[in-house]
């Protein structure tokens, strides 16, 4: 709408143009004032958003790590039991463990056959490396 129809629009209802222009440009300055208000109050809300967001994606991040982690841990212990179990039947002290140039890791008992072991027990244990199980679970007492 332009300025004339205003002016027309004005006279029809008695009232003076410029004290209408006046009104008009003050209300349009505070709804302005109120909108840049606004504005950063929701840019500020956005950022905040933001951070929350990716605390929260860290938060999930270490969850599922402390979740894998544990996990992990329940899974050694069952095995560093079933040695020592194992450790305990034979009463013996010189059970071995060892890991073939292959990767496939072994036991044996004295001088006897070695035998195979699953592979995801002692994943610290390298090729060509053998150890005796008391070395590693601290014996059976």
């Amino acid at each position: 709408m332009d300025i004339e129809k205003l002016i027309e629009a004005a006279k029809l209802y008695g009232i003076d143009a410029a004290d209408a222009i006046t009104a008009l440009l003050a209300e349009n300055e505070k709804l302005l004032k109120m909108y840049q208000e606004e504005k950063a109050v929701c840019h500020a809300t956005q950022a905040e958003l933001e951070k929350v967001r990716e605390s929260l994606d860290f938060a999930r991040t270490k969850d599922a790590e402390l979740i894998r982690l544990g996990m992990e841990l329940d899974h050694l212990k069952k095995h560093v039991k079933r040695l020592t179990h194992i450790l305990r039947l034979y009463e013996r002290k010189d059970i071995v463990v060892g890991r073939y140039e292959n990767g496939q890791l072994w036991w044996k008992v004295g001088d006897r056959e070695k035998n195979n072991f699953p592979n995801k027990f002692f994943p610290s244990i390298r090729p060509s490396n053998e150890f005796n199980l008391i070395e590693i679970i601290g014996g059976a007492e």
